[in-house]
C-alpha cells in the first residue's frame, strides 16, 4: 500500500467515525501516529535547486536503497514535473518513478499521474488534519476517541527534537502556507493566460492538468482554512498574531474563494479577543478597536468593505465590555466616561455600515451557499439589498460544506453578538430607517435607492446564516424571555414593507423542521390581541396580518394591468391604491413563508386550510388576477406547499377550482368540490389562454409544473394497489372530456418539449427538466398494470372492486396513457436525449442533490419506466384508449416508433454516455444507469447481432459496436474494475453501504446481460474485458485483460476475498452479493464460448481460483447463525436468512463444480503435479503456488448441510377472509425453476381481496378489521416462506448434485492401484448410507440424487480389486455395497417414491446383481433372500412399473427384472416365475410383443415434432424412439431370462408366445427393408429385434425339451412360414447377392440362433419327411 492509499484508508476511517467507540483506537492511534510528520510540514514541500537538476541530468539516481540508471525521456519528463509543480528535481524523479502503477490506472501519461499522486498526497493529509482537529476540538465522539485526538494534536505540535510549538505558532504556519498556496495559484493561471495570450493550442492533457491543479491547490487552501479556525478556537491566539494577520488582510485585493477560506480564522479571533480581557488586554483591545474601525485612514485597506466588515465582527463582542465597563463605572462615579465609549462604539458601529459592512457579510453569506439551485424571489430580494453596495469583483467559486459550516458558525456567533450587546444600535437603525421612509412618502417620491436597509440586510444575513441549521435555529425559540426571541418580537413590530419581506426570509431560515416550523406557526397566530385595535403598521406580524395583506392585496391588483417587469421591485402603484414601492416584493415572501410552513408541520398547514380566511380561494383570485410572473409562480408554491400530505378530498377541491380556474369556470367559494356551472361559450378557449398565461419564462410554468406534481403524487395513506385516478373521476365533465390531458399536455408538449429547448440559463434548463421528469415519473409509476392483468386471471370482481368507476376508466382516464404516448414524439424524445447527454465531468464534479445530477437521474429512470412499461402500454393501453377516442386530443406519438429500442437505435452515443455514469461517484446515478444498461442489454433488438443485408453475413450488436467507438469499452471496463475493488469499509454497513449497492448492480447487470445472449459475445463480454468478434470472444495480450487489469480479474479477485460472515453469524446481504460474484464466474466456465478462455485464467497462479475457495470453504452445523437467526428457529423462512443460506449452499454447488472440471482436466492432460494438489485440497490440505499449505473442510465436510434440517414450511394460514386457490395465479410456474409466488402480485390480491370484504361489508367491525389485517399479514409471510423455502431446497438439491459429481470424478481419477483408492471408496460408501435411507422419507429429489450416486459406486465397485489391510477386506467392501444394494431396494418399494427415484435405485440394484453374478456366484442366494425378504410389495411396485410410465423409466425397472429372474434361475428358485405368473406378467409381457412394430412405427425419431391437433401444441421428444427401442429389448430380455427354466418356458408358451410373434410381423417383413420406422439406423435394429425374439423362441423350445411335442410343432410352424426369411438371412449373412458389412455381426447371429432353432425341433428331418409323403407315385420302373 502506498502512501496515497494509506491516507486514503485513514481518511475514510476518520470519516467513518462516530459518537461511539470504534472498535480498535490503538489500531486509529498507530495510523495517526503514521503521519505526524505530514501533519507536521503542511504542504511544505523542497523547491527547485541546481544541485538536485544536475543529478537527475546525471542519469544516476539513488532513492532509499535503490540505485536507477534514467534514461533521456525519463530525465525530460522528471524536469518537466519539477517545474510544473516548483518541486525538487530528485523528488520530482521518485514521484514520477512511483507513478508508473498509477498511470496505468487511471489511463494517463506518467507525468499526469504523478501531478495527480502529488496533490492527492497534499489534499488527504490536509484533510486527514482538518477533521482530526475538528473532532479533537468539537468532539462528537466517544472519550477514547477523543483522547487519541488529543494526543496526536500534542504530538503535532512537537518538533523532532522533542520540542513544543505553540498552537499560536502553527496557526500561522497555516496562514503563511495559505499565502504560498496562493501565490502558486496566481502562477497556474498566469501560465494558462500566457498560453492563451500567444494563442498556443492546448493539448486536452495540459487543460485537464492546470485545471486539476488550481482545483487541487484551492482544496488545499480551503483546508488550511478549516485548521486556522479550529486552531483559533483554543483561545490561544494572541493580540500581536492578530495584528499580524490585519497587516496581510489589509493587502487583500480581490474577493474571492482564497479570501473567504481566511474569513473564520480572522473573524474567530477577532471574537475571541474583544470578549477576553486575558487574551487580549485593554490597551491592546483599544489599539485594534483603533486598526479596526479607523475606516477614513488614509492608509485604507485595498477591500474596505472587508475592513467593516471585520469591524462589525468585533464590535460584536468589544461592545460588551463597555457595557461591563458602564456597569462598573456607575458603582465608581465615572459613568461618563463609559458612556463616551458606548457611544464611540456606536458611531463606529454605523460608519462601518455606512461603508459595507453588512452588504459584505450578506454578499458572503450568500455567496457560499449552495448555488446549485435557483430560487428566483429570494434571489431577487438579495439583489435588491446589494444594487447599492460597493462594488466587489466577484469571481465564480464554491466551498466545501465543511468550511461553510464553519463560516456560518462563526458569523451565528457575530450575529448572535450583536442581538446580545448592541441592541441599542439596532433599535436605532429602525428609527432612522422608518424616518427616512414616512419623509420620502410625505415627498410621494417614491425611489428606494435612498433609503439605507441595513436592518433589512442584517435580517437577511441572519437568514441565511441560520438556514439548515436547526439546533442553532431552536436558539431563538428556546424560552419567551431570551434576548433572541426577543429580537424576533421586537423584528416583528412597525415594519416597512422591505423588512417584513426580510423578515419573513427570517422565519423561513428559522424553521427548518417541523419543531422549529411549529414554533414559527405559534409566534405567528399572535393571538394575545385582538387585530381589530391595531393600525397594520404597529401590529406585529402574524397570520391575520397576512392573511389581510393577502386580501388586500389581492382584491385591490385583480384588475390592474400586467406589468412588464417580472422582478417585481419598484412597480408603480394602481392609482386607486396606497401601496409602498416593494409591495410584490412582500407578497412573494409571505407566500414562500406559507408554503415552507405548511409544507412542514400539519398543525399549521391544518391553520391556514381551516382556519378563518380561505387562504385557497386567496390563492386562486392571485392565478387569476393580472399580477406579475413572479408572484403568481410564488402563490403555486403556496398552495404546493399547502398540499404537503394533502387527503383526497383536499386534492379533488384544489383540482377542481384550478381547473376551473385554467378553463375559465367561475366557481363560487362554497361550491361543492366537482361541481362546476357549465362553461359558457366565450370561454371556449380559456384554458389556452390560460395556459399561455403562465407559459413564459422559467419561474412561472415551472412552479405550475411542480403543483400538478404535488396534485397527482400519492396522498396521505393511499393504499399501495394504487387502483384510483389522482385526481377526480369527473374533473371537467361538464363542460369538457374528463381527465388531465391538458395538463400532461402542457407538462410535455410545451414546458418539457419546446420550454427547455428555449431557455438559454443553463441552471433553469435543468430545474424545468428535472420538475418535468418528476410529473411524468409520478404518472407512470402511479399507473398500476397488474389490475388488468389480474382482471383477466383472478376470480376476484376488480371491475367493483377498485376505487375507479372501471377498469376501461382507468386505463383511460389515468396519465400513464397520455405520458406514454408524448415518450414517443419526436420533439420529447430530442428533449429526453439532450437530459440524459451531460459531460461526465461535470456530473462527477457536481453535489448529488444538484439539478444537474438529479435531471440526469430522473431522465435514466424514466427510460428505464418506458422500456419497462411500453408492451403493456401498446397491447393493452393504448388499443384500449382509441375504442374511446371522442373528444381525446390529437395523437402526438410517432407511429414509425413500435418501441423505444428504436429511438435509441438512432442514437448509439447514448450508450456510451450511459457507460461512463455507470461509473459515476454518486452512487444513486451509477445505480440508475447501471439497471437501465441491464434493461438494454436484455432487450434482443439491441443485444442480438445485427445482419447485414448488403453484406450477408452478421455483425456485432449494437451495443458492442456503441461501446467499442473511439475504444469507449476500455475506459468503461476500467472504471468498473476499479468500482469492483475489495473496500473492507464497506462492510460495516453492507447494503446499506452505497459501494456495495454499485457492485451488486454491476453483478446484476453482468449476469442478467450473460444469461440474455449465451451463445454470441455480449456487451457483458465486452465489459469484462474480452475482445469480442461477431461470434467468438478471446483474449488480447495488451488489453486490460491481459494485463490482469479487467473487470473480470476484479470480479474474480472480489468473489474469492468479500467475506460472508464474522464471528457470529453470516449474513445475508454479503452472501448475496458474494453469490453473485461466484456465479457470474461460473457462468462463464459453463458457456461453450468462454470456458477454455475463463478456466485457464483461473488457473493463473494470481488466483489459484480453485484453491482460493477452497480456503473459503467452511462447515456449517445447526447451531450455525445466519443473520443471528438458527436454521431450526420458527422463523428461519420469513426472514432474509433463508436467502442467505440458500446462496451460500449455491456457492457451494459452484465449489464442487469447479472442482470435478479441474480435476478432469487435471486427468485428462496428465498434470500429475496440479492433480495431486486437487486432490490434497479435497482431502483437507491446500497448496497455494506460493508453497504456503493451510488446513481447509475436505471433500467428506462438504456434504454437512444434508444433515441439516430446517423447520417445516408455514402452512396456508388463511380460513376466514382467503382461500389459497386464490393465489394459484401468482405461481411462476418455470420448468427450469421451482414453483414459487410472485410476492407481488400476491400482494396485489391480498389488497385487491381487502377492497372487496370492505365494501360488502358496510359495517365491518374493528374486531374483524384486526383480524383482516392480521390474517393479511400472515398470508403475505406465508407467500414469502413458501419462495424462500423452495429456493432452499433447489439449492440444497444443486450443492448436492455437485458434490456427488465432485466425489464421482474423485473417483475415477483416484489411483486405483492404491490402497488409499479403496479406502476413498469405502469412505464415501459409508458417508452416504445412511443418508440415502434418510431421504426416502425426507426428501425424494435428494434420494434421487444419491441413488444415482449409489448407482455410480456399485460400479465402481466392480473395478476394485480384494485386498486386504489392517482396516479393510474386500469381503467388507462387499458388506458395504450391499448394504447400498438393500437401500436401493427400500427406495423402489418406498410409498412416496417418484418413478424417476425407482429407476435410478433399479439401475443401481441391478448393477449390483449382475456384478454379483458375475464374480461371486455363491452370493446369489443371499440375494435372492434379500429379494424374497420384501415381500409381495417390491415385485408388485416393479411390475407396475414394467407396465406403466415412460419408456426411458420402464426400461430400467424390466431390466432389474430380468436380473431377478436370472438370480432366480441361479438359485433354482420358483418364487419369482410364481410371482409373475399370480400377477399374469408374463401374459402381459407376451401380450404387448405383438405390438412391437406398431409402437415403434407411432413414434418418433429423435429431433420430430409431435404435433397435437386439439391442444395446437408442439412438443418435442428428442429421445423418444431410442426409449422406445430400449424398452422394447429389454422387455423382450426378460422374457428370454423368464423361458430359460421349465417353468419359465412354460409359462412363456402358454402365455401365447408363438402367436404374439406372428401378430408382430417382424420376421414376415423383407429383410432387405426392415421395419417401416423413421430411423437412420432402422435395418439394424430390425435385426437385432428379430434375433431377440429368435433368443426367447430358442430359450422357450429348448427349456421344454424334445419331449414337447406341442412346442416342437408350434416351433417348426415357425420356421415353415418364416422360411423366405430365413432364406434372406442366410444369404446375407453369406454375402450371396448383395453384402452387409454393417450388419455382420448381427447377422451371423441370426444364422446362428435359426440354425439352433432348426436343430432343436428336427426341422430339417420333419421337411423331408413331409416332402416324402407329398412324392409322386412311381409310374415308370
Amino acid at each position: 500500500m502506498d502512501a496515497v492509499e494509506r491516507l486514503q484508508a485513514l481518511h475514510r476511517d476518520l470519516l467513518s467515525l462516530s459518537d461511539t467507540t470504534i472498535p480498535n483506537v490503538a489500531a486509529l492511534c498507530a495510523e495517526l501516529e503514521d503521519h505526524l510528520d505530514a501533519f507536521r510540514n503542511f504542504v511544505k514541500k523542497p523547491a527547485r535547486n541546481d544541485a538536485s537538476r544536475n543529478t537527475v541530468q546525471n542519469g544516476t539516481l539513488k532513492i532509499q536503497t535503490a540505485e536507477y540508471t534514467l534514461s533521456e525521456p525519463f530525465k525530460q519528463q522528471a524536469l518537466e514535473l519539477a517545474d510544473a509543480l516548483d518541486l525538487d528535481e530528485i523528488e520530482a524523479a521518485a514521484l514520477l518513478l512511483g507513478a508508473q502503477q498509477s498511470s496505468e490506472d487511471l489511463d494517463r501519461p506518467q507525468i499526469i499521474s504523478a501531478i495527480f499522486t502529488f496533490h492527492q498526497n497534499r489534499h488527504f493529509s490536509l484533510d486527514c488534519l482538518r477533521i482530526v482537529l475538528d473532532r479533537a476540538i468539537e468532539g462528537h465522539v466517544s472519550e477514547s476517541v477523543s483522547q487519541v485526538f488529543e494526543k496526536t494534536l500534542s504530538l503535532i505540535l512537537q518538533t523532532a527534537d522533542g520540542k513544543s510549538i505553540s498552537i499560536a505558532s502553527y496557526w500561522k504556519q497555516c496562514m503563511e502556507n495559505m499565502e504560498e498556496l496562493e501565490k502558486w495559484s496566481e502562477r497556474v493561471s498566469e501560465r494558462i493566460h500566457r498560453v492563451s495570450v500567444t494563442e498556443q493550442t492546448e493539448s486536452l492533457e495540459f487543460a485537464e492538468i492546470m485545471q486539476y491543479q488550481r482545483s487541487s491547490i484551492s482544496q488545499q487552501h480551503e483546508c488550511l482554512g478549516a485548521i486556522a479556525y479550529r486552531l483559533s478556537t483554543r483561545g490561544q491566539i494572541h493580540a500581536e498574531s492578530v495584528r499580524w494577520l490585519l497587516s496581510r488582510m489589509r493587502s487583500a485585493e480581490r474577493y474571492d474563494a482564497f479570501l473567504v477560506h481566511k474569513l473564520p480564522s480572522l473573524f474567530s479571533c477577532l471574537s475571541h479577543l474583544a470578549a477576553s480581557d486575558n487574551m487580549c488586554k485593554p490597551e491592546e483591545a483599544q489599539a485594534l478597536n483603533q486598526i479596526l474601525t479607523s475606516l477614513r485612514d488614509p492608509d485604507a485597506w485595498t477591500l474596505p468593505v472587508l475592513q467593516s466588515a471585520s469591524a462589525i465582527v468585533w464590535l460584536a463582542e468589544y461592545s460588551a465590555r463597555a457595557s461591563d465597563r458602564a456597569s462598573g463605572s456607575a458603582r465608581e462615579g465615572t459613568a461618563s466616561l463609559a458612556v463616551d465609549e458606548g457611544d464611540a462604539n456606536d458611531r463606529n458601529f454605523h460608519e462601518a455600515l455606512d461603508h459595507g459592512a453588512f452588504h459584505f457579510l450578506l454578499a458572503v453569506s450568500h455567496d457560499t451557499r449552495r448555488s446549485d439551485w435557483y430560487d428566483p424571489a429570494k434571489q431577487g430580494f438579495y439583489s435588491f439589498l446589494v444594487q447599492d453596495s460597493p462594488a466587489l469583483h466577484v469571481d465564480v467559486f464554491t466551498v466545501s460544506d465543511f468550511l461553510r459550516e464553519i463560516l456560518m458558525e462563526v458569523l451565528q456567533f457575530c450575529a448572535e453578538g450583536l442581538i446580545f450587546n448592541m441592541p441599542d444600535s439596532l433599535r436605532k437603525l429602525k428609527i432612522e430607517e422608518d424616518e427616512q421612509r414616512r419623509q420620502m412618502q410625505g415627498r410621494h417620491q417614491l425611489r428606494p435607492n435612498e433609503l439605507e436597509l441595513h436592518l433589512e440586510r442584517f435580517l437577511l444575513v441572519l437568514s441565511n446564516v441560520f438556514d439548515g441549521y436547526v439546533e442553532a435555529a431552536e436558539r431563538f425559540w428556546t424560552g419567551t424571555d431570551s434576548n433572541l426571541h426577543g429580537f424576533l418580537q421586537w423584528a416583528s413590530m412597525r415594519q416597512s414593507t422591505p423588512r417584513v419581506a426580510a423578515f419573513c426570509e427570517l422565519l423561513r431560515a428559522l424553521s427548518g423542521d417541523e419543531s422549529t416550523a411549529e414554533s414559527a406557526h405559534t409566534f405567528l397566530l399572535d393571538e394575545g390581541q385582538t387585530t381589530a385595535v391595531r393600525s397594520r403598521r404597529n401590529s406585529p406580524l402574524s397570520w391575520a396580518h397576512v392573511f389581510r395583506e393577502l386580501e388586500y392585496y389581492a382584491s385591490t391588483i385583480r384588475e390592474r394591468p400586467t406589468p412588464q417587469t417580472t422582478s417585481g421591485f419598484g412597480t408603480r402603484s394602481h392609482p386607486d391604491m396606497t401601496v409602498e414601492p416593494e409591495s410584490s416584493m412582500m407578497l412573494e415572501c409571505y407566500l414562500r413563508l406559507i408554503s415552507h410552513i405548511a409544507s412542514r408541520t400539519a398543525v399549521a398547514r391544518n391553520y391556514l386550510l381551516k382556519g378563518p380566511m380561505d387562504i385557497v380561494d386567496n390563492l386562486m383570485q392571485l392565478y387569476a388576477s393580472n399580477i406579475p410572473s413572479r408572484l403568481r409562480a410564488c402563490a403555486f408554491t403556496a398552495m404546493s406547499g399547502l398540499l404537503s400530505e394533502k387527503d383526497i378530498d383536499l386534492r379533488n377541491n384544489i383540482w377542481t377550482k384550478i381547473d376551473g380556474w385554467i378553463f375559465a369556470q367561475p366557481v363560487a367559494s362554497n361550491a361543492q368540490p366537482g361541481r362546476p356551472v357549465q362553461a359558457p361559450s366565450q370561454f371556449a378557449n380559456a384554458d389556452r389562454l390560460n395556459f399561455e398565461r403562465i407559459a413564459p419564462g422559467f419561474e412561472e410554468p415551472n412552479a405550475f409544473v411542480i403543483l400538478l406534481k404535488t396534485l397527482i403524487a400519492p396522498v396521505q395513506k393511499q393504499s399501495s394497489l394504487k387502483d384510483s385516478l389522482p385526481f377526480p373521476e369527473d374533473l371537467g365533465a361538464r363542460y369538457r372530456m374528463s381527465g388531465i390531458e391538458p395538463y400532461v399536455d402542457f407538462v410535455m408538449g410545451h414546458v418539457f418539449a419546446k420550454k427547455s429547448q428555449e431557455l438559454s440559463d443553463v441552471l433553469q434548463l435543468r430545474i424545468m427538466r428535472w420538475e418535468c421528469l418528476s410529473f411524468a415519473n409520478a404518472c407512470i409509476s402511479g399507473f398500476n398494470e397488474d389490475l388488468i392483468v389480474l382482471a383477466n386471471r383472478s376470480h376476484i370482481p376488480i371491475e367493483s372492486t377498485i376505487e375507479t368507476s372501471s377498469l376501461a376508466a382507468y386505463a383511460r382516464l389515468h396519465p400513464f396513457a397520455r405520458i406514454m404516448e408524448w415518450f414517443f414524439n419526436d420533439q420529447v424524445i430530442l428533449s429526453l436525449f439532450a437530459a440524459v447527454s451531460q459531460d461526465a465531468n461535470e456530473v462527477n464534479s457536481a453535489a448529488s442533490d444538484s439539478p444537474l445530477v438529479l435531471s440526469l437521474l430522473s431522465s435514466l429512470e424514466i427510460i428505464d419506466l418506458i422500456l419497462t412499461y411500453q408492451r403493456t402500454y401498446f397491447d393493452i393501453i393504448r388499443p384500449l384508449v382509441k375504442t374511446q377516442s371522442n373528444g381525446r386530443p390529437p395523437i402526438v406519438a410517432n407511429s414509425a416508433l413500435a418501441t423505444f429500442e428504436d429511438a435509441i437505435i438512432t442514437r448509439l452515443d447514448f450508450i456510451h454516455t450511459l457507460a461512463l455514469y455507470c461509473s459515476s461517484g454518486h452512487a444513486n446515478l451509477a445505480i440508475a444507469a447501471l439497471r437501465l444498461l441491464k434493461q438494454l442489454s436484455e432487450s434482443r433488438k439491441l443485444a442480438n447481432s445485427v445482419y447485414v443485408r448488403s453484406a450477408h453475413t452478421a455483425d456485432k450488436s449494437r451495443l458492442i459496436v456503441a461501446l467499442e467507438r473511439d475504444n469507449g469499452s476500455e475506459g468503461t471496463c476500467r472504471a468498473l474494475a476499479n468500482i469492483m475493488q475489495f473496500d473492507p469499509g464497506e462492510l460495516a454497513d453492507q447494503m446499506d453501504s452505497p459501494g456495495l449497492v454499485i457492485k451488486a448492480s454491476i453483478l446484476d447487470f453482468i449476469a442478467s446481460s450473460l444469461d440474455t445472449v449465451t451463445d454470441q459475445p455480449s456487451v457483458a463480454h465486452l465489459l469484462l474485458g474480452f475482445a469480442c468478434s461477431v461470434n467468438t470472444i478471446y483474449a488480447d495480450p495488451h488489453s486490460l485483460f491481459g494485463t490482469e487489469q479487467s473487470l473480470f480479474d476484479s470480479i474474480v479477485a472480489f468473489s474469492s476475498v468479500v467475506p460472508d460472515k464474522d464471528d457470529l453469524t453470516y449474513h445475508s446481504a454479503l452472501t448475496d452479493i458474494r453469490n453473485k460474484a461466484v456465479q457470474i464466474v461460473r457462468r462463464l466456465w459453463r458457456s461453450p464460448l468462454s470456458s477454455q478462455l475463463v478456466l485457464s485464467e483461473l488457473r493463473n497462479a494470481a488466483y489459484d481460483y480453485f484453491f482460493a475457495l477452497a480456503l473459503r470453504q467452511e462447515t456449517i452445523k445447526s447451531t450455525s447463525m445466519w443473520d443471528a437467526v438458527q436454521l431450526r428457529d420458527e422463523s428461519f423462512w420469513v426472514k432474509p436468512c433463508a436467502a442467505g443460506y440458500a446462496n451460500f449452499l449455491r456457492m457451494r454447488a459452484a465449489f464442487c463444480e469447479l472442482g470435478a472440471i479441474e480435476l478432469r482436466n487435471a486427468d485428462e492432460q496428465r498434470l500429475e503435479t496440479y492433480k495431486a494438489r486437487i486432490m490434497s485440497s479435497l482431502l483437507g490440505s491446500t497448496t497455494l503456488s506460493s508453497g504456503e499449505t493451510f488446513t481447509n473442510a475436505s471433500l467428506f465436510d462438504l456434504i454437512d448441510f444434508v444433515d441439516l434440517t430446517a423447520p417445516p414450511p408455514l402452512n396456508f394460514p388463511g380460513h376466514q377472509f382467503f382461500d389459497e386457490s386464490l393465489f394459484e395465479t401468482c405461481k411462476n410456474e418455470d420448468t427450469d425453476a421451482p414453483v414459487t409466488f410472485d410476492l407481488n402480485g400476491v400482494l396485489q390480491l391480498i389488497l385487491l381481496r381487502q377492497n372487496e370484504i370492505v365494501k360488502q361489508s358496510q359495517n365491518l367491525s374493528d374486531a374483524d378489521r384486526q383480524n383482516l389485517e392480521e390474517e393479511s399479514y400472515q398470508v403475505e409471510c406465508w407467500a414469502f416462506a413458501n419462495n424462500a423455502e423452495k429456493h432452499v431446497a433447489e439449492a440444497r438439491h444443486e450443492a448436492l448434485q455437485g458434490w456427488v459429481r465432485l466425489a464421482t470424478v474423485v473417483l475415477i481419477s483416484s489411483d486405483r492401484n492404491k490402497a488409499s483408492s479403496g479406502a476413498l471408496f469405502l469412505q464415501l460408501l459409508q458417508v452416504i448410507l445412511a443418508k440415502l435411507e434418510r431421504s426416502f422419507y425426507e426428501d425424494l429429489t435428494a434420494a434421487e440424487i444419491f441413488a444415482e450416486f449409489a448407482f455410480t459406486l456399485i460400479r465402481f465397485s466392480s473395478l476394485q480389486k480384494p485386498r486386504e489391510s489392517n482396516n479393510m477386506t474386500g469381503e467388507e467392501t462387499y458388506e458395504k455395497v450391499f448394504e447400498i444394494y438393500r437401500a436401493c431396494l427400500v427406495g423402489i418399494q418406498c410409498p412416496d417414491s417418484t418413478q424417476v427415484l425407482r429407476q435410478t435405485c433399479a439401475k443401481a440394484c441391478r448393477a449390483f446383481i449382475m456384478q454379483s453374478c458375475q464374480s461371486q456366484q455363491k452370493l446369489t442366494k443371499r440375494i435372492m433372500q434379500s429379494i424374497q425378504s420384501f415381500g409381495d410389495r417390491l415385485l408388485d411396485t416393479l411390475c407396475d412399473d414394467a407396465n406403466d410410465g415412460l419408456d426411458s423409466r420402464r426400461a430400467s425397472t424390466l431390466l432389474l427384472l430380468e436380473a431377478v429372474v436370472l438370480v432366480s434361475n441361479l438359485t433354482q428358485s420358483k418364487y419369482i416365475i410364481e410371482a409373475f405368473s399370480n400377477r399374469n406378467f408374463v401374459q402381459i409381457m407376451v401380450g404387448l410383443l405383438s405390438r412391437t412394430v406398431e409402437e415403434l412405427q407411432q413414434t418418433k425419431p429423435e429431433g420430430k415434432s409431435s404435433i397435437t391437433l386439439e391442444t395446437t401444441t408442439i412438443t418435442k421428444q428428442p429421445s423418444a424412439l431410442a426409449d422406445k427401442y430400449n424398452s422394447i429389448s429389454a422387455r423382450i430380455a426378460l422374457l428370454a431370462r423368464v423361458a430359460q427354466t421349465r417353468l419359465g418356458g412354460a409359462l412363456v408358451l402358454s402365455a401365447g408366445l408363438f402367436p404374439a410373434v406372428k401378430e408382430a410381423r417382424i420376421f414376415s417383413a423383407d429383410p432387405d427393408i426392415g421395419l417401416d420406422f423413421d430411423d437412420s439406423s432402422a435395418l439394424r435394429r430390425y435385426y437385432e429385434l428379430m434375433l431377440a425374439i429368435l433368443r426367447v423362441l430358442n430359450a422357450a423350445v429348448v427349456s421344454q425339451s424334445s419331449e414337447n411335442e406341442q412346442t416342437i410343432h408350434q416351433a417348426r410352424g415357425f420356421l415353415h412360414e418364416n422360411r423366405p426369411c430365413i432364406m434372406s438371412i442366410f444369404k446375407r449373412s453369406a454375402g450371396i447377392g448383395s453384402h452387409d458389412s454393417g450388419n455382420g455381426d448381427v447377422l451371423r447371429e441370426l444364422v446362428d440362433n435359426f440354425t439352433a432353432l432348426i436343430i432343436a425341433t428336427d426341422f430339417m428331418e420333419s421337411a423331408e419327411e413331409r416332402s416324402a409323403s407329398f412324392a409322386l407315385p412311381q409310374i415308370f420302373t
